[in-house]
């Protein structure tokens, strides 16, 4: 007998695999399911259900519940509590009470989050004895009541957007506490199922006569096919609820019910699509609510201060501030309650007073490296060093590790040159000369000879920047010259007589000068060192009423440059 005990508690765990009791008002009852749902949408009321499954059936289902939900904290806390009965046929037999409390967050008035857990207490009861023994003198039919008190917890979360869509996701029985005492053959081998559920649904369309809203219901204990519940559920005027649902693989049922300010009853029936239809006229369940005014007062700032306490509704501030935000005296960026000084303007770095100048030097404290020695704002405060000993601070000195003047910026004087002149008193620091020339080369008479003979030669076509060739000879002398002086450079100024017009005159000096430099540049000679100028009939060196006047101005003017 003992072997067809165990082989009846084993067909009760596999048969029994959904553990919980399945509900037609679990869309009504969230909260038994999900406790994430307790208190949400500030709900405060005492309940009852009932429900008898598979009427006719001998030894059918029966449930009931009672209890209620409520709100503190102004909404943001729910609580419950819930006793029920499931008697699940001639044998089996659950009593029990959950404690759902649910945490709702609001982001802000159109969607929020929930969380909530439900600590369970449950006894478990089995009756052998309503069993049919194969053999009534069996021995072990004299320990045949047997009970088991056992403790468990049920999670949920939830979302809801805007009062359309609700969202939620929850385990019952996560702990699966053991029922060892239920099976007489392995005390181990018997456990709760946790069971995983999903809720959804999403008002499509709502008036003041009409909400249509879609919702769905998803059980599962993953060892099992999942079990879903799609339906549409009907609100007319506000106060008329009805629906139509699908259960997968079991049944299909209708909901009806009255939901008004205080009261509120609903019942359906379900039309049993399974084997048992043959056996059985369908189920029945009842739900009845008795509804508590709840009086939650606004934070319309949402600041989390209630209007009754927050001095400045509209603007979210601090608790200790009395709602309102904190002020700013001096406009400095810093609120008062962290400003030491709300009478003077200062970052918030230095508590929003302004920084000081220990030193008196101008440079502000926070940027001040030497906060204690003045010191210019170029040297962050600090005292310039003279590293050299030149006289010259490190702040202007460029040469920070040579003595030298402050004239030269600290540095010692150079000699670019190389002519044993310092380039200070050198009057031409790029060319050698001696320094009785003041570093400039000394020009030979025979060459200032040169260069007159070169202009006296130079001449051109009448009216034209073409140079003659008799001027080529007296050029090429100082080609030679400029060949040897690699440091020398030439400049040429270009005139004319005041025979033609002014502009024509102008521009023939311009391209006469420009020719002569080409005639060099033709040479050999880098263009870089010989520089033009024109002057037109600007600077005549003889009168321009005679032939002989007129050519000495029509000519190109030669001078050596040394840089």
């Amino acid at each position: 007998m003992r072997k067809l005990l165990f082989i009846t508690l084993s067909f009760y765990g596999l048969t029994f695999g959904q553990q919980l009791p399945i509900s037609s008002h679990g869309f009504l009852n969230k909260q038994l399911v999900n406790p994430s749902f307790v208190g949400q949408g500030n709900q405060a009321n005492v309940q009852a259900g009932f429900r008898s499954q598979w009427v006719g059936f001998n030894g059918s289902p029966r449930t009931i519940f009672l209890g209620g939900q409520g709100i503190v904290l102004n909404g943001k806390l729910g609580l419950g509590g819930y006793l029920f009965n499931d008697f699940a046929g001639n044998t089996i037999t659950t009593t029990g009470v959950c404690a759902p409390i649910a945490y709702h967050h609001a982001f802000n008035e159109n969607h929020g989050l929930s969380v909530g857990i439900s600590p369970v207490i449950e006894q478990f009861s089995m009756n052998l004895l309503n069993q049919v023994a194969i053999n009534p003198n069996d021995p072990g039919l004299t320990n045949a009541n047997l009970s088991q008190v056992v403790a468990d917890l049920n999670f949920g979360i939830s979302y809801r957007l805007m009062d359309k869509l609700v969202l939620g996701i929850g385990t019952q029985q996560v702990f699966q506490s053991k029922l060892g005492k239920l099976n007489l053959t392995n005390a181990d081998s018997n456990r709760l199922a946790r069971h995983f559920n999903a809720y959804a649904s999403y008002k499509v369309y709502s008036n003041d006569k009409i909400s249509i809203e879609p919702q769905v219901m998803v059980r599962s204990i993953f060892v099992t096919p999942i079990q879903f519940d799609l339906g549409l559920k009907l609100n007319l005027f506000k106060v008329l609820g009805l629906g139509a649902y699908y259960r997968s693989d079991d049944a299909i049922y209708a909901l009806l019910g009255y939901d008004g300010k205080k009261f509120a009853a609903y019942y359906s029936y379900d039309f049993t699509r399974s084997n048992l239809r043959n056996y059985s006229s369908g189920s029945h369940e009842f739900t009845l609510v008795y509804k508590f005014p709840v009086k939650v007062i606004p934070d319309t700032d949402k600041d989390g201060i209630t209007d009754d306490k927050d001095d400045c509704k509209d603007e979210p501030g601090p608790k200790e501030n009395k709602g309102c935000p904190w002020g700013d005296k001096d406009g400095d960026g810093v609120t008062d309650n962290v400003d030491n000084c709300p009478d003077e303007a200062g970052p918030k770095e230095n508590q929003g007073c302004p920084w000081g100048d220990k030193d008196g030097d101008g440079v502000k404290d926070n940027v001040d490296k030497c906060p204690e020695i003045a010191g210019p704002i170029e040297n962050n405060g600090c005292p310039w060093l003279d590293s050299d000993g030149d006289g010259v601070h490190d702040g202007i000195d460029a040469c920070k590790d040579q003595a030298g003047p402050v004239e030269n910026k600290g540095c010692p004087w150079g000699d670019k040159d190389g002519d044993g002149v310092t380039d200070n008193i050198d009057q031409c620091p790029m060319t050698k000369g001696p320094v009785e020339n003041n570093g400039c080369p000394i020009v030979e008479e025979k060459i200032k000879e040169q260069i007159t003979k070169a202009v006296d030669n130079l001449e051109f076509e009448n009216n034209s920047d073409k140079i003659l060739s008799s001027s080529y000879p007296a050029l090429d002398v100082l080609v030679i010259l400029l060949t040897e002086k690699t440091d020398w450079s030439l400049n040429l100024a270009g005139h004319t007589d005041n025979v033609g017009n002014d502009d024509f005159n102008m521009d023939l000096s311009k391209r006469r000068a420009e020719s002569t430099k080409a005639y060099f540049v033709s040479k050999g000679i880098d263009g870089a060192r010989i520089t033009t100028e024109y002057f037109g009939e600007t600077k005549p060196i003889d009168t321009n009423d005679t032939p002989a006047g007129r050519k000495k101005n029509r000519r190109v003017e030669m001078k050596l440059v040394f840089n």
